[in-house]
């Protein structure tokens, strides 16, 4: 069964929102880790209102619960979220599911 992780995030000020840079890299990264199916990574379409603020999603989808768990407690992980993630997110919210 597929778990999708979620990552919606509000951008932080301090990231100059140079969005297609950002995702070029975040992609690239993410694409090179052999248990993540697939990686998504996409600006808000909706209005300000509506997103409140999170203006970025980052989606990644794996075989199944376990993959995920396994991406989640590699030190790899830790370090690409501290190298991408961090500096240009302020604030973020994660969901998982399997379907």
């Amino acid at each position: 069964m597929t778990v999708v992780h979620i990552i919606i995030a509000r951008s932080s000020a301090a990231s100059g929102r140079n969005f297609a840079s950002f995702a070029a890299k975040v992609k690239a990264r993410y694409e090179q880790v052999d248990i993540v199916k697939s990686v998504r990574v996409g600006e808000s379409i909706n209005s300000p209102e509506q997103h409140k603020g999170f203006d970025f999603t980052l989606v990644l989808e794996f075989e199944d619960e376990a993959a995920l768990k396994k991406y989640l407690e590699h030190p790899e992980t830790k370090a690409k979220k501290a190298e991408l993630l961090d500096p240009y997110a302020e604030e973020t919210i994660i969901v998982d599911f399997k379907y």
